[in-house]
């Protein structure tokens, strides 16, 4: 079963992204004066935008076989967890749906579905 990362969220992580973006290029721009501004320009924020979507562009929450996968925030590679190890599952709306997951192992995971609900009833289950 695959839950859509919540669309709010994305939004949000793009703004971070394109604020973090106009920060690092106002310092480069002010500072370091590289000789072809246009071209610096074009060719950073081309690399912004690969980097972003290809490596920490979160992908859909899937449940399978008794387990759980998704992409962490921090990282580009997905992780897969055993229901039967997940300890506490809680939801929370506010800005964006979050679902925290804490493992047997004490670490905590925080997803973004799109709808919270099922993915609870999934997980309880």
């Amino acid at each position: 079963m695959k839950f859509p990362i919540d669309r709010r969220y994305i939004a949000v992580q793009i703004l971070k992204v394109c604020v973090y973006y106009i920060l690092a290029l106002t310092f480069v721009l002010l500072f370091l004066k590289p000789k072809d501004q246009i071209g610096f320009f074009g060719a950073s924020l081309l690399a912004c935008i690969t980097i972003y979507y290809g490596l920490f562009f979160p992908a859909n929450i899937s449940v399978k076989n008794g387990t759980i996968s998704f992409k962490r925030t921090d990282s580009y590679e997905k992780s897969e967890i055993k229901i039967t190890d997940i300890t506490r599952v809680e939801t929370t709306s506010g800005l964006y749906n979050t679902v925290t997951l804490t493992v047997k192992s004490g670490v905590i995971y925080h997803l973004h579905p799109r709808d919270v609900k099922a993915l609870e009833k999934v997980l309880k289950q």
